[in-house]
């Protein structure tokens, strides 16, 4: 079931639906950590559970912190903004196609404004495809470490999905997402 979440951020990729995948894929760490988790309804927990997942799955691929991944996460899924409060002011992803030669790096950029004002402007700056692949590279490799784990299996049949004929009852057509 997850794969098939993945095969839709990879479809919007190639629909250049930059926003929708990019959160869909910073949604990942949540997903995942739910499902390998014994109560994945529990929410005393999220932060440290996404960031653990992250830690362990995807930070060696995504070159952003797993706190920093978090907390833009919760900016841009609760809030539709790339902007957090943190060492540094906003997580910048460069589109593609990429011109330079890096993977995350720091900016600052200071210049003047039309009023002569000096005017400072921070980002951490990303490669998108490359954040994004990285997400979807961990996420199948935890996939295949978890195919065992019983809670793994328990909870993989409550993902949201498209289901043929709905057992509802209550709902008629060919499809439904539940």
């Amino acid at each position: 079931m997850i794969l098939n979440y993945l095969a839709e951020i990879e479809k919007a990729l190639d629909a250049k639906l930059y926003i929708m995948a990019l959160s869909s894929t910073l949604a990942l760490p949540d997903i995942c950590a739910c499902l390998e988790s014994a109560n994945p309804a529990a929410t005393g927990n999220v932060k440290q559970r996404c960031i653990d997942w992250y830690k362990n799955n995807a930070e060696k691929y995504c070159y952003l912190s797993a706190d920093l991944c978090y907390k833009y996460r919760c900016s841009m899924i609760h809030s539709n903004r790339g902007k957090i409060n943190d060492a540094c002011e906003k997580i910048a992803f460069f589109l593609p196609p990429v011109q330079c030669a890096f993977n995350a790096c720091e900016f600052q950029i200071t210049c003047r404004d039309t009023q002569g004002n000096d005017v400072t402007d921070r980002a951490i700056t990303i490669d998108y495809e490359s954040f994004v692949s990285g997400m979807i590279k961990a996420v199948k490799e935890w996939r295949m470490s978890v195919l065992q784990n019983p809670n793994y299996i328990a909870n993989s049949n409550d993902l949201l999905q498209i289901r043929p004929l709905s057992p509802l009852n209550m709902v008629s057509g060919n499809l439904v997402v539940y």
